[in-house]
């Protein structure tokens, strides 16, 4: 925990690009099946990537807490962690979006309803570690 570093963010930002952009080739796919379990997948890989992230955030989080801030050439690397939850909010708002074409109704506007409930509270999150991250490069461009 004490090496916990942003950058170990990097590769759980691909699996929530994907399912965001997937999300956009679901209305191209031919109606039935095929276009539901697509946009299953891309919740699959939304999933996987939230889960992966829930794993070490609380790590980089810890770390700056009981170790104190990051070395002044990784401060940088603070804002990564915008990267998964801007991309998550992304993510579950494109599906939403496509679940109607999907999905029978009810399962449409409950995808939608968990966008806001998730979007929300994590965009919140987000512009805080926002002004966290913003901090910490000012406190590192004042010591050098």
């Amino acid at each position: 925990p004490g090496t916990a570093s942003p950058v170990w963010l990097l590769p759980l930002v691909a699996p929530m690009v994907s399912a965001s952009q997937g999300a956009l080739l679901v209305p191209h796919v031919a109606a039935g099946q095929g276009r539901e379990a697509l946009l299953l997948a891309c919740y699959a890989m939304f999933g996987l990537s939230l889960l992966a992230t829930l794993v070490v955030l609380p790590l980089v989080f810890a770390r700056l807490v009981h170790h104190g801030p990051l070395p002044l050439a990784l401060t940088p690397a603070l804002f990564l962690v915008l990267g998964p939850l801007g991309q998550s909010t992304t993510a579950v708002n494109q599906l939403a979006d496509a679940a109607p074409g999907a999905v029978a109704g009810p399962y449409a506007s409950a995808f939608g309803a968990f966008a806001v409930l998730y979007g929300v509270p994590v965009m919140g999150f987000a512009l805080l570690w926002l002004v966290l991250a913003g901090a910490m490069a000012i406190r590192a461009r004042r010591d050098g």
